[in-house]
């Protein structure tokens, strides 16, 4: 990219900032990437790239749950679901000084990973919630966790970490989609408990996190277990949804040469049309040539380093 100009507009309220920034939108379409101050946050030369670029929508999303539950000395943390919310949950957790953590979830690689970079005490599958819930029963003495956080999004792991809270405890949903079932009078009622809704985070909230990395000496970048150059955008997608146990009716491969992508698998839809355009540019294909492309129902194409 050649000639680039970066424009910086400031004023007061009211002084014509938005209609000078339309103006220049319209006027070159297609050429102008519009970078808002309200996305930024003060910088710490301490926290490495890779440290910054997981605080909104990751380590924000938990911190901000943890905030609204409140962590101490007294608590025992149960964090259900270990993709990256829920390991940097556990990250947190311990940064803020809880007494235990627990994580669960059925992927294995995900369990090591938390056993690995010591973010849990007890790391259970979870698989059998019955059989689960039993273990962590018995590792807090059979009171539960005084906190609990579900990242899964799944419906009986969410029912899990609700019966698992102690007496008077909170837990709180940040696992998006999806619903869950459980029984209102004894899984919340007479136990006193809390449920809590947690969505993101704000401006000043991700800015008291970064301040509280540095303090905390953790970095975020340590839970990063794969790394691609832009130009290999597609394959991250397909590395992506290769690690999500979808079973063989979602995502497979067929002859050993072509992945398929169902829009139906969590997590799919929003990033088949993205993963398609980039295996595009790498190959000099045109969509208009690509006759076995169906967004509405599958998704065929080589995998990268197969293209002929």
């Amino acid at each position: 990219m050649e000639n680039i100009l970066v424009i910086g507009i400031a004023g007061g309220t009211g002084s014509g900032k938005t209609t000078l920034m339309k103006n220049l939108i319209s006027r070159f379409q297609g050429d102008v990437t519009v970078l808002s101050h309200d996305n930024y946050y003060k910088r710490h030369d301490e926290l490495t790239y890779e440290d910054g670029a997981q605080v909104a929508c990751g380590f924000g999303t938990c911190y901000e749950a943890l905030m609204k539950i409140g962590i101490s000395g007294n608590d025992r943390v149960l964090v259900t679901g270990l993709g990256p919310v829920g390991l940097a949950t556990l990250m947190l957790a311990k940064a803020m000084g809880c007494d235990m953590t627990i994580g669960t979830d059925v992927n294995e690689e995900r369990m090591q990973l938390a056993r690995d970079l010591g973010l849990a005490d007890y790391v259970f599958n979870s698989a059998d919630p019955e059989a689960c819930q039993a273990k962590i029963m018995e590792v807090t003495q059979g009171y539960g966790c005084e906190r609990a956080i579900d990242c899964s999004a799944n419906n009986s792991a969410r029912a899990m970490a609700i019966r698992c809270t102690r007496e008077w405890g909170k837990m709180a949903m940040v696992g998006e989609g999806n619903d869950v079932t459980f029984n209102p009078s004894p899984d919340i009622m007479h136990g006193q408990k809390s449920i809590y809704g947690s969505w993101v985070t704000s401006l000043w909230r991700m800015e008291e996190l970064v301040e509280h990395l540095v303090r905390w000496g953790i970095h975020p970048d340590k839970l990063i277990t794969h790394r691609f150059e832009l130009k290999d955008v597609a394959e991250a997608y397909i590395n992506y949804m290769l690690s999500v146990d979808g079973g063989d009716e979602t995502l497979y491969l067929r002859d050993g040469k072509t992945l398929q992508l169902q829009p139906g698998m969590t997590g799919v839809g929003c990033f088949m049309k993205c993963a398609f355009a980039g295996w595009l540019e790498q190959t000099g294909r045109k969509l208009e040539d690509c006759d076995f492309y169906d967004p509405d129902n599958s998704c065929w194409f080589p995998p990268m380093g197969e293209v002929q």
